[in-house]
């Protein structure tokens, strides 16, 4: 991060004019006008008021910070006269007073459209401006010790310089020098405070490459050619150069950063790189007093990167950021736990002049008339402020994520960094912020795209659930963010709060692995699979519901494997989530779990087909390979009139499911990978029959009637059917189809702790009676999933030597959610502290999952907006 800070000399001393003169004329500076020797019947200064363009004294400030591998740092470890004053309560005060100067900076400052980022070094400012009170006198003195928050603390310039020095014996790079003028004379004893104080080492000023070699050097290289020019007439420079570059403790895998969504606003998204944690080391709290959620990610060398997510309702981040107090959130911080993490990728500049704000600060005494007179004789006015920097986050850091030590919950919660936050960059034993910031877009020069348009007028709402794990929310829109996951909670933990013997039976949580066996490894694989898949649909189309069956799509994908190079092989494998296996009988597992699937009983039918056109001269072994592993063989054209009929009635037959391919197909089609699924599960405990028509709520439009089926006593818990198989339903507390919070964060795992960890509860469960029918190309949304090299090279070898591109991915789902079960509901009365009121109604847009229970596979996934327009071709 890069700063200036220009500020206006102006001098009566008739030798320093001379000398003024005579090193503009050396150094060629623009605008320097030379002074007259002599004073003028006005008086010089007046004269040289009418006449001038201003000297100036211009202070630096020079700010970097990265996050990547640590160089080595040279320095003194900050003993000696530190000694007495470098109690921790005297430096956590002195942080106090730097993060509350920077974070009152930082809420006179407001992102815009040009600048849609604000990166400020509270540290730095809070040095120049402590240089600048070491030369003041009056009020000016009194004025700058009250904006430094330093007027009630003792020994502060003692503090600040021993804090500084600590700092640079850690990952901070600091340096400090004076620059003047050939035949400008400072007073010494500031120059000896200043050295002494805050290393700021006078040198003269004869060249911009010099000061440009002495930035490079004090920074490690990290700032080059800092000064392109000087400003017009400048007799002195104070320059403060700063410079972070840390190493995460646990640092983020590049092979797992991708291509993510990042909400603006309500209305406005816009993709970057996402880093992705699965099970990172995380320490977080949720205010809901203020309505954020804070994070703390460490840095080697006991620094931190904080980060603050405030809720849309909570007002502009600026007016959060003036709320927020460091000490307490280091207060406020647990142990570490393990979370699925997303934080943007991003390397942004920053460019501001700081003279407003600094004047609605109260500073506007610094460009008028302050006194710093200590620092040489005659008047001095700050004529601006203009400020640079920059700002890069990476995934290097000294260690994988994925080999942490921490053990595995049973439920892992997420945080995802996916809307505009708050950053501090802060020493752990000080909490002195070195980097504050606001990142509304960590992606300014992409294309912005439309959004959820979700209602964001409400403020968050109590909720009578309990969030017992901390987990943490995942979506553009807060109000219904905290809401729908704390419903969540409290649809599926209501007894919790009754079942206190089986809560003190439970004590502490012993590490879990869920997915023990190859069958169910492979099955949590394509269930993530299925939900990164569903993510990305949702984004294309917020308005439309969505429906899918991940096991078909993952089983045709596997079968184009196997005619792939090893290069190919590998990118579909990632994009699948196979490549964390290690199953080298991955086909045989995988025939084996679908046969175990497609069982009669559990009313699940799939089937997956690859077609290909006679012209790609196919190669007879993976026609024969592919047959022989999963009993179908691809499909050749003919290139005649019956070629759809064939196709689709092949799928009719093996699944019920008709039209799986809509369209007549084209000459030119090369390659369609196709599947198609039909689900018609037995509920347990029937539903009754009435076919009574109630209104089905809809977000921004008028509701529908739709026939409703209802069931009292029913364990919602989860919804049970025939054969090991059930069924869960998320429904947001409001009428939204913003259900940006449930799609982020399910996850094999997810899912798989509800399963093992809730209890039954006794409701009037009432759902509408639905038949879903879905048929999509799923081609547009591979790219985001990863798979957009690989789409324009696929490499295909073992199938044909030929080039070969994908001309669709079509897929056809059908369900039914019908009354019929296997026995009537029971009449067993509620538990102790139970009440048959409690009521839960889908009669708004909800989320719901299918579910074999035996090996945790995703049958199907679906959002329904609309029950009375289930159908999309």
């Amino acid at each position: 991060m890069r700063w200036w800070l220009f500020l206006c000399i102006l001098h009566q001393d008739d030798t320093d004019v001379a000398g003024v003169n005579k090193w503009c004329k050396h150094i060629e500076v623009p605008g320097c006008d030379p002074a007259p020797d002599k004073p003028d019947k006005d008086g010089w200064m007046n004269g040289y008021i009418k006449n001038m363009k201003h000297c100036h004294l211009v202070l630096f400030l020079l700010c970097s910070f990265r996050s990547g591998q640590l160089a080595a740092n040279e320095t003194d470890s900050g003993k000696g006269k530190c000694d007495e004053v470098s109690r921790l309560e005297a430096q956590r005060a002195v942080g106090a007073a730097v993060a509350k100067l920077g974070l009152t900076l930082l809420e006179k400052l407001q992102p815009g459209s040009e600048q849609p980022n604000i990166i400020i070094s509270p540290l730095s400012i809070s040095l120049l401006l402590a240089k600048l009170a070491l030369g003041a006198r009056n009020k000016t003195e009194e004025k700058l010790l009250e904006a430094l928050q330093a007027k009630k603390l003792t020994n502060f310039h003692e503090t600040l310089s021993c804090l500084q020095e600590e700092l640079t014996a850690k990952a901070v790079k600091m340096a400090s020098r004076l620059y003047l003028i050939p035949g400008f004379s400072l007073n010494q004893d500031f120059v000896d405070r200043a050295l002494n104080l805050y290393k700021s080492e006078p040198a003269h000023l004869t060249s911009i490459e010099e000061v440009n070699q002495w930035v490079e050097e004090a920074t490690k290289g990290h700032i080059t050619n800092f000064l392109s020019s000087l400003p017009p007439n400048v007799v002195l420079m104070l320059i403060n150069a700063i410079h972070f570059k840390g190493e995460w403790q646990s640092r983020f895998d590049s092979r797992f950063t991708v291509k993510d969504i990042f909400y603006i606003d309500t209305k406005t998204s816009v993709k970057v790189d996402m880093m992705m944690g699965s099970k990172y080391p995380l320490s977080m709290f949720v205010d809901r007093t203020d309505g954020t959620q804070v994070a703390r990610f460490p840095f080697q060398g006991n620094m931190s990167l904080l980060v603050v997510m405030p809720m849309p309702t909570q007002g502009n981040l600026s007016d959060t950021a003036a709320k927020l107090n460091i000490s307490d959130m280091y207060e406020h911080f647990q142990s570490e736990m393990s979370m699925q993490v997303k934080l943007p990728k991003f390397k942004l500049e920053y460019k501001q002049d700081l003279r407003q704000a600094l004047s609605n600060m109260g500073l506007d005494f610094l460009f008028t008339g302050p006194d710093l007179s200590k620092i040489a004789q005659g008047p001095m006015v700050v004529s601006g402020v203009q400020h640079a920097s920059s700002m890069e986050l990476s995934e290097d850091g000294a260690e994988a994520s994925a080999a942490t030590s921490l053990p595995l919950t049973r439920t892992i919660p997420t945080f995802a960094v996916n809307m505009p936050f708050i950053f501090a960059l802060v020493d752990d034993a000080s909490y002195t912020p070195l980097f504050l910031g606001i990142v509304t877009n960590p992606n300014p020069e992409a294309t912005m795209e439309q959004s959820v348009e979700a209602k964001t007028e409400s403020s968050m709402k109590a909720t009578k659930g309990t969030l017992r794990d901390g987990t943490i929310n995942d979506s553009p829109h807060r109000e219904n963010m905290l809401s729908l996951l704390i419903s969540l909670w409290s649809v599926f933990s209501l007894s919790h709060s009754q079942l206190e013997d089986t809560a003190e039976a439970e004590g502490e949580e012993e590490p879990v692995d869920l997915f023990t066996t190859p069958r169910t490894k492979l099955a949590a694989a394509t269930s993530d699979f299925g939900y990164n898949l569903f993510r990305q649909l949702a984004a294309r189309d917020t308005k439309a519901s969505i429906f899918l069956s991940p096991m078909s799509i993952s089983a045709v994908f596997t079968q184009l494997s196997m005619g792939a190079s090893k290069r190919a092989e590998k990118q579909i494998y990632r994009a699948l989530r196979y490549h964390t296996l290690q199953d080298t009988q991955l086909h045989d597992t995988l025939r084996d779990l679908l046969s175990s699937l497609r069982s009669s009983v559990k009313g699940f039918k799939s089937a997956e087909r690859l077609i290909l056109t006679r012209k790609l001269r196919l190669r007879l072994e993976y026609l024969n390979s592919v047959e022989k592993q999963y009993g179908v063989r691809p499909h050749t054209l003919s290139g005649g009139a019956r070629d759809l009929k064939t196709v689709n009635d092949w799928f009719k037959q093996e699944t019920g499911v008709d039209q799986v391919i809509p369209a007549p197909l084209s000459r030119n089609i090369v390659l369609l990978p196709a599947g198609a699924a039909l689900f018609k599960g037995k509920w347990i405990t029937r539903f009754s029959k009435s076919n009574k028509m109630e209104n089905f709520l809809r977000d921004g439009e008028a509701p529908v009637l739709v026939p409703m089926m209802e069931q009292e006593n029913y364990p919602i818990a989860q919804v049970p059917m025939e054969d090991g198989v059930s069924m869960y339903f998320f429904l947001p507390d409001e009428v939204t189809h913003n259900l940006t919070l449930i799609e982020e964060a399910l996850t094999a795992e997810f899912v798989q702790d509800l399963s093992n960890s809730l209890h039954t509860v006794q409701v009037l469960l009432t759902i509408p009676v639905i038949k879903l029918n879905y048929n999509t190309d799923l081609l547009p949304s591979l790219s985001d999933l990863g798979l957009s090299e690989w789409l324009e090279n696929t490499d295909l070898t073992k199938i044909t030597s030929l080039p070969v591109k994908l001309n669709a991915v079509p897929h056809k789902v059908v369900m039914e959610m019908a009354p019929e079960g296997a026995e009537y509901a029971s009449t067993m009365p509620a538990a102790r502290g139970q009440s048959l009121s409690l009521k839960y109604r889908l009669d708004r847009p909800f989320l719901f999952v299918v579910r074999d229970e035996l090996s945790g596979a995703l049958l199907f996934i679906g959002k329904v907006l609309n029950p009375s327009y289930s159908e999309r071709a």
